[in-house]
């Protein structure tokens, strides 16, 4: 995710990072790098998806983490970003304003 072209990995985002990668100290590197750039802010996790008003539709537990990903760029003003194109971004109010899918080639 970023916002106004500088990268802001949420809390969420950077644990799951973390636990997936298959080398966790250079992931941990790449993100000290992140967090220490001029433009890093910290999102705190404090969504909920019982908000009815900013997530009125849940979708599969597979597409869940992203949903909430979107929520918090919405909510925040942000850009979110991503490879996956089989996220419903309809299901999140706002979202036109900040979903962002990037192309694959």
């Amino acid at each position: 995710m970023f916002k106004c072209g500088k990268w802001i990995p949420p809390d969420l985002w950077r644990s799951r990072v973390s636990r997936r990668c298959e080398l966790p100290q250079a992931v941990r590197l790449i993100l000290d790098g992140v967090m220490a750039s001029p433009g890093h802010q910290f999102w705190p996790e404090n969504l909920s998806l019982a908000d009815r008003l900013l997530f009125p539709v849940l979708p599969s537990s597979r597409n869940l983490t992203d949903i909430y990903l979107l929520g918090l760029a919405v909510k925040r003003g942000a850009r979110f970003a991503t490879f996956d194109h089989s996220i419903d971004a309809s299901l999140i109010p706002g979202w036109p304003a900040v979903y962002y899918p990037i192309p694959h080639h």
